[in-house]
């Protein structure tokens, strides 16, 4: 595992153990092929890997049905599904024979790991059924020359975080932060702590030109979000009390961010505060319209650990707040794009993001004419 493992400390050093992983999963091309999943094709640097032109693609497209757990492929060409060279350690795209877009991932050498009981944990029959399971399906077990891998359906990085996939109005702003609390919620009642929560570990269920702007993508009943990437959990025994679990907290860029020490902490804390650090950025610029999304924030985000609240009960404070909220604010379409301490971009700081924002509100008959 550890031609695996990153290690570098500097730019340099990554790129060269990205060529060298990228080297070892095409390598092990024959053997997916012999199970059905074809690999993207390393092409540069700067644009990635790309699918392969056997088998075509299977269109998903946003009004074409529900293809879960599959993402909606709303990417015009086989370029635009480009994946991001520097992700290509631990994980590879591949198409599988029936033309649908799915993600290679090495999860452990010989014998078991942390990783693996995470995922047979949140693949068992009753958890998949529970609504709160907010993660990726395992479509299959693979194992070759000691090595385990799983196949998930591959969904795209912009849940949050990506200005190009609008938000039409504050309730589907509450919809991302309800639905990973909610997600949450499930892994820690699993005795799972994620520890590397971020903004690129949290999927929607749609494949998208990169460069492209969209507008619907986030409609109720048709998106989906999911937690990704489980290298860094713990899986205690079920019979843990999680307010009392205390380990050594991993030096991880989101944490470093934040502004939190090395040493002990409890894990669990730490992933409730960390969504609540990233759903801040993407959501508290509505507090104009929304006052107590403050309020809401400021307690998760800059609270004490020893009055962090637990992720079930940060949720029923969300929907508590939600509930309070009149069709109005609900309603209401976001100015803002981010949020920090000292200032908040907006949409219109943008010529280009304005401009297209404006064209889908013009061309949306059921959008009211747009205030410039």
């Amino acid at each position: 595992m550890e031609a695996w493992t990153s290690t570098a400390t500097d730019i340099a050093g990554r790129i060269q153990e990205v060529r060298t992983a990228c080297k070892s999963w095409l390598a092990l091309s024959p053997f997916f092929a012999t199970r059905g999943y074809h690999l993207y094709n390393f092409t540069s640097l700067h644009q990635g890997a790309v699918p392969p032109a056997h088998p075509q693609h299977t269109p998903t497209g946003a009004n074409t049905g529900n293809p879960y757990p599959y993402a909606r492929t709303i990417a015009g060409e086989d370029s635009h599904l480009a994946f991001p060279f520097v992700m290509a350690l631990r994980v590879w795209p591949a198409r599988d024979s029936h033309g649908r877009e799915v993600i290679l991932r090495l999860v452990s050498g010989p014998g078991d790991s942390t990783e693996i009981e995470v995922y047979k944990r949140l693949n068992t029959p009753d958890a998949r059924q529970d609504r709160r399971n907010h993660s990726l399906p395992i479509l299959e077990w693979l194992t070759h020359a000691g090595l385990i891998f799983v196949v998930m359906p591959r969904w795209d990085i912009i849940a949050l975080a990506r200005p190009m996939i609008f938000f039409r109005k504050v309730s589907e702003m509450l919809d991302v932060a309800e639905t990973l609390f909610e997600g949450l919620e499930f892994l820690h009642e699993n005795r799972i702590a994620h520890r590397d929560i971020h903004e690129q570990n949290v999927v929607m269920n749609a494949l998208v030109d990169i460069d492209a702007y969209y507008w619907d993508l986030r409609e109720q009943g048709k998106v989906r979000y999911a937690y990704i990437d489980y290298n860094l959990s713990l899986a205690l025994s079920r019979d843990v009390d999680i307010r009392t679990v205390s380990v050594s907290r991993i030096k991880t860029i989101q944490h470093r961010s934040m502004g939190l020490d090395d040493g002990p902490c409890n894990p669990f804390t730490d992933d409730v505060r960390s969504l609540a650090h990233i759903l801040e950025r993407s959501i508290r610029h509505v507090e104009d319209v929304v006052p107590e999304i403050g309020t809401y924030f400021e307690k998760l985000v800059r609270g004490g650990d020893k009055s962090m609240p637990p992720a079930s009960e940060a949720l029923a404070d969300l929907r508590g707040l939600r509930s309070r909220l009149s069709r109005t604010q609900l309603d209401h379409a976001p100015t803002g794009q981010f949020w920090y301490p000292d200032r908040i971009t907006l949409l219109r700081d943008c010529e280009e993001r304005w401009t297209a924002l404006t064209r889908f509100k013009e061309s949306d008959a059921s959008w009211p004419a747009l205030s410039v």
